[in-house]
């Protein structure tokens, strides 16, 4: 991840900036969940740019999980967005967006 990534998805107010940001702005979201399960991200596209220097990638990811403090079961599939560039030789995420794909699974 480069350092002033950028990161949004439903959970989350407002995007964040920087890896700090993002890890900081992350941990609550993971303590307010419990019994959390993902499948491996779908990538339905990912494209390079010629000259190497961006990609971007766009797919689907499936989320369950319990939230503590209500005990709501959530499950639930998300569309996500990740942006990568290249920082000092090598591949990394400039950005990632996700939100989720219409109604919740119940």
């Amino acid at each position: 991840m480069a350092d002033d990534s950028f990161y949004f998805n439903g959970a989350l107010d407002q995007p964040v900036v920087g890896k700090a940001a993002i890890d900081n702005a992350l941990k609550p979201v993971a303590e307010s969940r419990q019994n959390m399960k993902t499948t491996p991200l779908r990538p339905d596209r990912v494209v390079v740019a010629p000259s190497g220097d961006m990609a971007y990638e766009y797919g689907t990811e499936h989320l369950s999980f319990d939230e503590r403090a209500s005990g709501k079961h959530r499950d639930f599939t998300a569309a996500y967005l990740r942006v990568w560039r290249a920082v000092d030789g090598q591949c990394k995420i400039a950005a990632i967006m996700s939100e989720r794909e219409g109604k919740e699974n119940r």
